[in-house]
């Protein structure tokens, strides 16, 4: 197998690939002066252009690690990770799941009703074709990059960073979901969810696992409104935090867990 930095890992290109998908699709998403959406092919095309702006950290990383991801078992391990699921790192990860789902159940606004089916939905949803589509490049390719040049912790709030800067123009751009939010507030719970994702990449090396996370999170905030300015809410979503951290910093002595080594 390839050395990680034989895998020729170039940050600076991926996010170059990145956010240069992204944000020009963005931009043709919110006027969308080129089609109707109205229309079977208009809908086809806005389908296609909200998979690849949300799947181009995924794109990004396949394209720089084209030459090692698909030799030998390289993409199993990607995907899949390496350590059997029946193993105290996946009780931990399973942990985390709960964890965030009832931080968000507990402090949801009064007579809020919660759908199985359409949380279930949303979910599928956001691992297809939502948020869960970057963690092939977040987790599976920029914090392996970085790490491999400063301390895991510094690793994260740089990708962190990335990550929130990655959805800029969201909260310009007429007509999305971020549009008018508080970009700062945004920053710091960007980092803190960063944190929480590689606890889960460390323990799992499993990109999937991330994936699964990152669309349940998404879920969750699209199904169960709640009120996150809360002591309640707060404190529990900082206890994970800081749980994460120590997992990020000494994961049951696990090692770096870069896939391509």
């Amino acid at each position: 197998m390839e050395t990680t930095k034989q895998a020729g890992y170039r940050p600076i290109l991926f996010i170059a690939i990145t956010f240069g998908i992204t944000w020009i699709l963005a931009v043709f998403h919110a006027y969308q002066t080129w089609f109707s959406s109205d229309t079977i092919p208009g809908t086809i095309i806005l389908i296609i252009a909200n998979f690849f702006s949300s799947a181009s950290p995924l794109v990004a990383a396949i394209i720089l690690l084209r030459k090692s991801l698909f030799k030998g078992h390289n993409l199993t391990r990607f995907v899949f990770g390496a350590k059997p699921i029946l193993s105290v790192s996946y009780i931990i990860v399973a942990a985390l799941f709960l964890f965030q789902f009832l931080t968000f159940f507990f402090f949801r606004f009064e007579n809020n009703t919660i759908s199985i089916n359409a949380f279930i939905a949303a979910w599928c949803g956001q691992i297809l074709l939502g948020g869960g589509m970057e963690e092939g490049g977040w987790r599976g390719y920029l914090q392996p990059a970085i790490e491999q040049k400063v301390h895991i912790t510094i690793t994260v709030i740089i990708a962190g960073l990335v990550w929130a800067l990655w959805h800029l123009p969201y909260f310009f751009l007429p007509g999305t979901i971020h549009t008018g939010g508080n970009f700062g507030f945004y920053i710091v719970t960007t980092i803190a969810t960063a944190y929480t994702l590689t606890a889960i990449y460390k323990l799992t090396g499993s990109v999937l696992i991330c994936t699964l996370f990152h669309g349940w999170q998404n879920a969750i905030v699209m199904n169960i409104p709640t009120d996150m300015g809360s002591a309640g809410f707060l404190v529990m979503f900082a206890i994970q935090t800081i749980v994460s951290i120590i997992l990020c910093m000494k994961p049951l002595g696990l090692q770096n867990n870069s896939n391509l080594a």
